[in-house]
């Protein structure tokens, strides 16, 4: 079930797959280990919680990307990413996020993808313009963002 850009290959966070991040120097978070747990509940969830984001040229994990959940019944779905420091400002999270976008929208299962982040969060918001997200609502200290759910050529991000 993984996908493959440019200079990436992004593999859905499995119980399988964990072990390759514990033996890497990449910082697995909480939210990794509760889709771990979920998927053990409901196999149907594959691919709606982080990803592992793989440099094709290093073979490590540079970050992880993905879903916060499956789709609700208006099929929206809300992403969220990261990168590590070393690989930010490459247009990495940017080529992550926009395959996963894709892949979101070519289940049939999601028809709009939201995220959010905060106002000063300059690299974030380049993200989510460059992917086609618009910018819905600000509220206090955040922007809100969707994109109607069409694809995205991940190649060309």
């Amino acid at each position: 079930m993984k996908r493959l850009t440019k200079h990436l290959i992004l593999v859905p966070c499995t119980e399988e797959s964990l072990p390759q991040a514990f033996d890497e120097d990449y910082p697995v978070g909480p939210h990794i280990a509760a889709y771990i747990d979920e998927l053990k509940n409901d196999p149907s969830a594959l691919g709606w919680g982080p990803w592992f984001i793989i440099s094709r040229e290093t073979l490590t994990i540079i970050g992880d990307a993905g879903f916060k959940g499956v789709p609700d019944k208006n099929g929206a779905v809300e992403t969220g990413y990261s990168i590590i420091p070393s690989e930010q400002n490459k247009g990495l999270a940017t080529e992550a996020v926009a395959a996963l976008i894709d892949w979101a929208c070519s289940t049939g299962e999601a028809s709009i993808v939201r995220a959010e982040c905060h106002k000063d969060n300059v690299p974030s918001i380049r993200v989510l313009e460059k992917t086609g997200m618009v910018r819905e609502k600000e509220v206090e200290s955040m922007i809100y963002w969707e994109k109607p759910g069409n694809r995205v050529n991940a190649e060309d991000s």
